[in-house]
């Protein structure tokens, strides 16, 4: 199921015509950027919210506890909520790519930012 809309958008995007397939050029010219990005800023929301809104210490999901051990069920949102949670990241982190991508457009003799 997933593998068709993924490719049927890939189709539609692949020639960047139109504002959509110019904002997902963006992310496609600075993929590892991105995921590093939005790694850490996933991992420090997750531990705000064990600390802040689910009544757990943020350490129980570091250093003292397996995420499977039975303290810890029912942490977590909904599947609606993740989505939005998601998206919310995605659009957020579009300006920041955005400048990113400007700054290596500018400064393309730098072997080293090739690789982000």
């Amino acid at each position: 199921m997933t593998l068709g809309p993924v490719l049927l958008f890939l189709a539609f995007t692949e020639r960047p015509s139109g504002r959509v397939g110019r904002l997902v050029s963006i992310y496609g010219r600075v993929p590892l950027f991105y995921y590093l990005v939005h790694i850490g800023i996933i991992h420090l929301v997750a531990l705000l919210v064990a600390e802040f809104t689910a009544g757990h210490d943020w350490s129980d999901w570091i250093l003292k506890r397996p995420p499977w051990e039975a303290g810890l069920h029912g942490y977590g949102f909904s599947l609606a909520m993740t989505w939005l949670i998601w998206v919310g990241l995605v659009v957020a982190l579009c300006p920041l790519c955005k400048r990113y991508d400007s700054y290596k457009q500018k400064h393309t003799g730098q072997w080293w930012l090739s690789y982000m």
